[in-house]
């Protein structure tokens, strides 16, 4: 019995995280995308033509432009590889949070047939959307994330 509850665990877990993984991926990894090229001064808001590009210091003597410094530092690695890279570890790590999301659902189920409760489709319903709502909905529901240099509301409120 404890196969069949494993199995069926890393089963939904994996289906629930690749899900997770393409929703991600359509309505989340361009946001993140852009943030990071906020950060790193590709581009910014509110800023004039004319504006020099910053610039990055590896020892105190010497200077140089922050793109000569990407592209040198940047060449090692392929575009296309750290794009795949990065979408699979997305959805490695997103599977494996969900495996995990699936074994806490099948003990708790298995504690509750412990207790003399039988837990049918609809029960089992019910609790993966309460293990929803504690997990991921509840978070959620403060402000949404804004992007860097974007007007934003008062910190506190934020917090």
């Amino acid at each position: 019995m404890f196969q069949r509850m494993l199995a069926s665990a890393l089963f939904a877990g994996a289906a629930a995280g690749l899900i997770a993984a393409l929703l991600h991926f359509a309505f989340v990894q361009q946001l993140i995308l852009l943030g990071e090229q906020y950060e790193s001064g590709a581009i910014s808001h509110f800023t004039s033509g004319s504006a020099p590009a910053p610039t990055t210091t590896d020892d105190p003597g010497h200077s140089h432009d922050a793109e000569t410094a990407t592209s040198t530092h940047s060449h090692d690695t392929d575009a296309a590889s750290s794009d795949l890279q990065r979408n699979g570890l997305t959805v490695l790590f997103m599977g494996l949070v969900y495996i995990s999301y699936g074994m806490l659902l099948t003990a708790g189920f298995g504690l509750a047939e412990t207790m003399g409760q039988r837990i049918g489709p609809q029960q089992g319903l019910l609790w993966g959307l309460a293990g929803f709502a504690a997990f991921q909905l509840a978070p959620a529901m403060g402000l949404a994330p804004e992007l860097p240099g974007t007007i934003a509301a008062d910190l506190g409120a934020r917090q």
